[in-house]
């Protein structure tokens, strides 16, 4: 069996999924910038709780 190409993968996904995974994406990657620049100031990964 041949692997198929992500293209090809992509042709076949309904616009609704992969809008829904790109916007997961663009998620996902704006956490990982915020936990970099909490790490490059040496700030905990996530921020105490306001009581």
């Amino acid at each position: 069996m041949m692997a198929k190409s992500l293209n090809e993968l992509r042709k076949k996904t309904k616009p609704e999924v992969q809008l829904a995974a790109r916007a997961k994406a663009v998620d996902i990657l704006a956490e990982i910038n915020l936990a970099e620049k909490r790490k490059a100031r040496g700030l905990p990964d996530q921020p105490k709780s306001v009581k």
